[in-house]
């Protein structure tokens, strides 16, 4: 097998399909759900024009949710940028630019530095809101209801001479 994470990650998804994933403090996601996941987030990408190459903005802190991105990036050859959520409004803005970020997914927690950075950012074509058990609801962002209404992306073999960046910034 060629080492690429879609690749790898899909295998064991159909090797191990009920087996834990991922755990993270009460919620435990199998490998058919991780694969499943991942891929529906791929075909939002895709349903949004962002495709092989592009980049996508992570501003979460550690659960599930940043690892099914990674692989969503993974199955649609695009590249996840590590969002350090310290970050204030001008870094924000630099690292999103910079990167040529074209969707920021992000914690609810994080919303309010969204709102505040989002009309210097005309290159993100979709914001995707986690929910992280906060209270803040955004300007039409895409929840996890509406990523989970799109269909799986259908398998696609990735090449092991893709590049995968990885990007923490200035």
């Amino acid at each position: 097998m060629d080492f690429h994470f879609n690749n790898v990650w899909t295998a064991l998804s159909d090797a191990f399909p009920n087996r834990a994933a991922l755990i993270c403090e009460e919620k435990t996601i199998t490998w058919s759900q991780f694969n499943d996941r991942a891929a529906r987030l791929a075909s939002l990408f895709e349903k949004h024009g962002v495709t092989n190459g592009a980049s996508v903005g992570l501003y979460m802190l550690n659960c599930n949710e940043y690892t099914e991105a990674h692989f969503g990036c993974f199955k649609q050859s695009i590249c996840p940028v590590n969002v350090n959520y310290r970050y204030r409004a001008e870094e924000l803005i630099y690292l999103l630019d910079n990167s040529d970020s074209e969707v920021v997914i992000y914690h609810a927690s994080f919303a309010p530095r969204i709102t505040e950075i989002k009309s210097s950012l005309p290159k993100i074509k979709l914001y995707i809101q986690v929910d992280d058990g906060t209270d803040y609801k955004n300007f039409r962002a895409i929840g996890e209801q509406q990523r989970n209404s799109h269909s799986s992306q259908r398998r696609n073999k990735r090449s092991t001479r893709k590049i995968v960046c990885q990007s923490t910034g200035r």
